[in-house]
């Protein structure tokens, strides 16, 4: 499956109603998954650059 829209439209209705039975907000649902998604993908490239130093 892939990421971005083609997930989120599979995933939605858990998010939504796991938010809605734990009365939070479904905005801040939203911002959080989409955070929590994109986090790794900003952090794991900078893994990579030590890692190269020491490969050569």
């Amino acid at each position: 499956m892939p990421s971005g829209g083609g997930k989120w439209v599979i995933e939605a209705p858990y998010v939504m109603q796991a938010a809605n039975d734990l009365q939070y907000h479904l905005g801040w649902s939203v911002q959080i998954y989409n955070a929590a998604e994109a986090l790794p993908n900003l952090i794991n490239p900078f893994w990579m650059l030590p890692l190269l130093g020491v490969l050569g």
